[in-house]
């Protein structure tokens, strides 16, 4: 492809033309074939058959082999427009009809293909593109781990009954966490410990679980809670569940985003903004490019994307997309299968189903179905989003023993649209349920109920918002109707602070308005991790104070206190306390305390002492840990650098963790199904030794542990002078090393100064 000379492609035209010409006199035809070079857009892409003219040596048409060459080159409608051609070459009438230039340049003997910018494929640019899988090696979970959290809390509590008498206890509350992993299958559990409950010790949770990333699913046994619909029952159930889990794919992009194909006249600087907010700047080359994985807000997204080129700046294309949080992308599906006994109250059987489809980017639809012994609910859903607002909307029917039929409906409507100040953000809702509906999980009597809301939120200025809630419960048998009317304003105060005035009205047909009024105020300065918070109750008189500063470094202190009542309200209680909390490589805790003094003169007063840790195994290594959250990494030194300090992903706020004299670093809390970059800081080194790569990517499944062994390795530096045969020094030259006695050993690259002199690292 391209490979010949200029002079070797003359001569093979020449001797085929006189070829030609004798074969043609003989068989009385007009044209002959040869091989000529090509260039498409001005860039040499090889070369292909072209037939010519016996008269004149002028190609007039090209072999259909160039249509597969160019296809990775085009857009999908260009390889319609020259696809399916019978013949064995193409004239270039046939491709100049169709959009495509083709000429030929006698001087340089090559044919000119030309193809139109709109037709061009260029670059597919992702926007969402955290998940990417980087161009390196990247570093697998090891096949068994475990590892187990252990939190424990105590407190002394002194109850004072104002009289001078007091109670004094000291209850004791604990966890326990064990996982195993071997194989991606994981089994989790959760036990607590509560002195003050009977029995004091109760099994949370537990379960195995298996996740198949290929194709998005989860299977889990032990407890599991069903996924179902809004009249269906949540309640955990002991058995078996297999449903769709994004989570274990996150580079599966199941809901709707933006996608705009713009085409380039020329090179030029491209920008994306949704809601005239900046999103991303990509520098394109000219042609049709596809900008997808726009991120969408709930709502109408206005999605405008601009160009910056030799000509000047200018928008390029404009698009507006609706969306809802429900929706799933086109063809997209969810689905669900639980079967199990309940696991709160009484026991009896549960099956639960579900499925959810994306007909469009705009509609989805779904169904359920729930069933025990003597009952069963059977739902339809579906979420819609246009311009003019989403609607969702769900409808249950429900069979019971003694009941009958029963059904339920549910109707919300949402509109918001940042782009249009003076339109308000608008929701309404409304929830039927008839007096016979019965959910599978549902006990006691069930009365008939409406419930109707609407919320609307304006924002006055680009800094003040203000917002009203109205909502009405009627037709209930066991109460009076009710009526609850809200209001809310916030401020922007500028630098990370803000103030809400907040009051509601709720009074029932049959009985007085209770009414309700706060003032309250946050900040946050930009840059800080420290939170200062007041707010007053416009009712009661009753005032907090609130002050927290966090860091977010392992071996970091934070603190926080509180105060509440506060000589505003005279006749409420008062409360101060106040807590310290620490966050280390090998354990978290915190030490807190609170009192709280009544109106009538008790008061209780509690401190509180908390530590929690892990202990974890991975590959033969054991270490304690911080509490471990979702997968880890281990990083575990040889025996060389046993004794030093090795920092992992060093920061602002200093390491991730630690690998030291008390052991292997761990970093605690990673989420599955991610790449996380790993950066290694070493010690100072003696000459002569090296602890080889610092840097890695690691992609944990779910709860599991990856581990590195850093070790050192002797490093050979070598300096000397390059020579010839003759002993001249050789300046300036790139040259490589290589192992004479083993020469399929990587060779080692290095250069030489004005005089010769090189140096060589890492022998």
């Amino acid at each position: 492809m391209g490979g010949k000379s200029a002079g070797a492609v003359v001569f093979a035209i020449v001797l085929a033309f006189f070829a030609g010409v004798a074969a043609l006199s003989a068989a009385d035809a007009t044209w002959f074939a040869t091989p000529l070079p090509y260039t498409i857009d001005g860039v040499p892409a090889g070369e292909f058959e072209t037939q010519l003219r016996a008269e004149d040596s002028v190609p007039f048409a090209v072999s259909v082999e160039f249509i597969d060459v160019i296809r990775a080159a085009v857009t999908a409608r260009l390889i319609r427009e020259i696809s399916g051609v019978d013949t064995e070459f193409v004239t270039f009438e046939f491709l100049r009809f169709r959009g495509i230039d083709v000429t030929f340049d006698p001087a340089r003997l090559v044919v000119e293909i030309r193809i139109p910018v709109e037709d061009r494929l260029g670059e597919t640019v992702r926007y969402r593109s955290e998940y990417t899988a980087p161009r390196t090696t990247v570093l697998s979970p090891v096949e068994f781990s475990a590892y187990m959290n252990i939190s424990a809390r105590i407190e002394q509590r002194v109850d004072s009954d104002g009289l001078g008498g007091a109670s004094l206890s000291y209850p004791v509350y604990a966890t326990v966490e064990p996982v195993f992993n071997f194989r991606r299958w994981v089994f989790e559990s959760f036990v607590t410990f509560d002195s003050l409950v009977e029995p004091m010790f109760s099994l949370g949770s537990i379960r195995v679980v298996r996740d198949f990333p290929e194709v998005a699913t989860r299977l889990s046994v032990g407890r599991v809670v069903p996924a179902t619909g809004l009249f269906h029952s949540a309640q955990p159930l002991y058995g078996v569940s297999y449903e769709r889990a994004f989570v274990v794919d996150p580079t599966r992009h199941h809901r709707p985003d933006g996608t705009v194909d713009v085409v380039l006249p020329e090179p030029g600087r491209v920008t994306v903004f949704v809601n005239d907010r900046e999103l991303k700047t990509v520098f394109l080359d000219a042609g049709r490019h596809s900008l997808t994985g726009i991120p969408l807000f709930a709502g109408v997204n206005d999605v405008r994307v601009t160009v910056t080129d030799a000509s000047g700046s200018r928008d390029l294309e404009r698009r507006t997309f609706a969306y809802d949080s429900a929706l799933l992308a086109r063809g997209e599906s969810t689905f669900g299968a639980t079967l199990g006994a309940n696991a709160v109250g009484e026991v009896y059987p549960v099956a639960t189903g579900s499925f959810r489809f994306g007909l469009t980017d705009a509609i989805t639809l779904g169904a359920a179905v729930q069933t025990r012994e003597n009952r069963g609910v059977g739902s339809a859903d579906f979420a819609v989003a246009t311009p003019l607002g989403n609607l969702r909307s769900e409808i249950a029917m429900s069979l019971a023993e003694g009941l009958g039929p029963g059904g339920a409906v549910a109707l919300s409507y949402s509109y918001r649209n940042p782009g249009i100040l003076f339109l308000p953000a608008l929701a309404a809702r409304a929830v039927y349920r008839s007096e016979s509906f019965a959910p599978v999980g549902a006990t006691g009597d069930n009365p008939q109920e409406w419930v109707v809301s609407a919320t609307a939120t304006q924002s006055i200025a680009s800094r003040l918002t203000a917002g009203v809630n109205v909502e009405r419960t009627v037709f209930r048998a066991d109460r009076p109707d009710a009526t609850r009317i809200g209001l809310t304003s916030s401020a922007s105060l500028g630098r990370g602070a803000s103030l809400v005035l907040a009051g509601s009205l709720n009074w029932a047909d049959a009985g007085p308005a209770v009414p309700s009024a706060s003032l309250s105020f946050v900040s946050t300065p930009t840059g800080t991790r420290r939170t200062f918070s007041a707010s007053h109750d416009l009712v009661d008189g009753r005032s907090t104070v609130a002050y927290s500063s966090s860091q977010s470094g392992a071996g970091s202190v934070g603190y926080s206190a509180t105060m509440a009542g506060l000589p505003f309200g005279l006749h409420d209680d008062f409360g101060l306390g106040g807590t310290v909390r620490y966050n280390g490589y090998r354990f978290d805790g915190s030490v807190s305390h609170s009192s709280t003094i009544r109106d009538d003169a008790t008061s209780l007063h509690r401190s509180t002492i908390r530590v929690a840790s892990a202990v974890a195994f991975a590959d033969g290594t054991v270490v304690m840990s911080s509490p471990i959250r979702d997968s880890f990494v281990v990083v575990a030194p040889g025996a060389a650098l046993s004794s030093d300090v090795i920092g992992v992903n060093p920061g602002i706020d200093g390491p991730a963790a630690l690998a030291d004299r008390w052991g292997a670093g761990v970093l605690p809390a990673l989420r599955s199904y991610r790449y996380h970059p790993i950066t290694l800081e070493f010690p100072i080194l003696a000459d002569g030794y090296d602890a080889g790569e610092s840097s890695f990517w690691v992609y944990p499944t779910y709860k599991s542990a990856v581990v590195i062994r850093p070790d050192l390795v002797v490093s050979i530096r070598a300096t000397g002078v390059l020579a010839d045969a003759t002993g001249r020094a050789i300046p300036l030259t790139v040259a490589e090393a290589v192992r004479r006695d083993d020469p399929e050993a990587v060779a080692v690259q290095f250069f030489t100064d004005y005089d010769g002199r090189f140096e060589l690292y890492g022998l």
